[in-house]
């Protein structure tokens, strides 16, 4: 099993070298996407087109906005998981109560460090001016800028940002 954290500002290339690593690892590889198809955006609706042209005819899509805890359950060591992205992911979760992101934040990271497959997360950066994709998001309902629960963006964000430090942790912790 191994887990790499692909970071960088919002358009930096970062799919790009995740999806080139995917085709170096030699294994049969599912691309999961976890942005949601909105329609009625025609910007968005022309990155998920990029994105969709670049990857391999041979690898599997699987649309996982909400659910990426079973993706990553259901993986066998025979595939590469390319996760694109977790901020995305996290936008995805914006309307639920703390509660059940706390609960989704523990699981996924279970979820990683018990699976036997190979795993390529894309993470935008956060901090120092750097911004997550959940402009879609949020320009789509307003409450997700104040979810059930009391909660707002920040604590997910710090929810996020305890995603990527536990990766980056482990990364120095294996030998």
């Amino acid at each position: 099993m191994s887990v790499v954290l692909v970071t960088g500002p919002t358009r930096s290339g970062k799919s790009e070298w995740a999806e080139t690593l995917a085709a170096r690892s030699h294994k049969s590889v599912i691309y999961v996407a976890t942005a949601q198809d909105y329609l009625d955006d025609p910007e968005w609706q022309d990155r998920i087109s990029r994105h969709q042209q670049r990857r391999s005819p041979h690898w599997e899509t699987r649309s996982v906005p909400m659910d990426l805890s079973a993706t990553l359950r259901a993986a066998t060591p025979h595939q590469c998981l390319l996760v694109d992205a977790l901020g995305t992911w996290l936008a995805n979760w914006l309307e639920h109560d703390e509660s059940t992101w706390d609960n989704q934040v523990v699981e996924l990271l279970t979820c990683l460090q018990a699976t036997e497959s190979e795993v390529i997360l894309v993470a935008e950066e956060v901090g120092g001016g750097a911004r997550l994709p959940v402009r879609a998001a949020i320009s789509r309902s307003p409450r997700k800028l104040d979810p059930p629960g009391g909660g707002d963006r920040r604590y997910r964000l710090s929810g996020y940002r305890r995603v990527c430090a536990e990766l980056e942790r482990a990364r120095h912790t294996v030998a």
